[in-house]
């Protein structure tokens, strides 16, 4: 089957990541929030739509993006600061983030697709704030993780 992308970001990279939008916007504030851990988005062919799939994408994101690899650094990183308190808002409950055991704490998302959240973070604040937001909070929205090794 062909599959023909029009308008989509091309790369040389080994692995791809995406963001896809399915459906109609629906708003999904949970009620309960298990902690989230940082992620590792690499090579694996996944596709996620979770809210806290999305949050540890997006977590995972900021602590690559802005080289932070101690999660008492990361814990005060401006945009994570913003991202707990509106998240804490919109759910009624706190937020915990958790690191993961292993070479990488804080996670990572592979090199070569770090820049699926640059429109995002290129954006000024307060509209990186609604698209963040409108990324974890609307069902509509997921992400994909890939390889180009076929």
């Amino acid at each position: 089957m062909k599959q023909t992308r029009n308008g989509v970001f091309e790369t040389n990279s080994s692995s791809t990541h995406s963001i896809s939008i399915l459906g109609k916007d629906k708003f999904i504030y949970p009620k309960f929030i298990p902690a989230i851990e940082f992620g590792e988005y690499g090579w694996e062919e996944e596709s996620y739509s979770a809210f806290t799939d999305k949050l540890s994408y997006v977590i995972t994101m900021l602590a690559t993006l802005n080289g932070v690899d101690k999660i008492e650094d990361f814990l005060n990183l401006k945009e994570f600061v913003w991202l707990k308190e509106a998240v804490e808002q919109h759910c009624g409950q706190p937020l915990e983030v958790k690191p993961l055991d292993g070479w990488s704490p804080l996670g990572y998302v592979d090199h070569q697709s770090n820049d699926v959240l640059n429109e995002f973070l290129s954006s000024d604040e307060l509209e990186f704030k609604i698209k963040v937001l409108e990324f974890i909070f609307n069902e509509k929205y997921g992400f994909e993780t890939d390889n180009d090794n076929r």
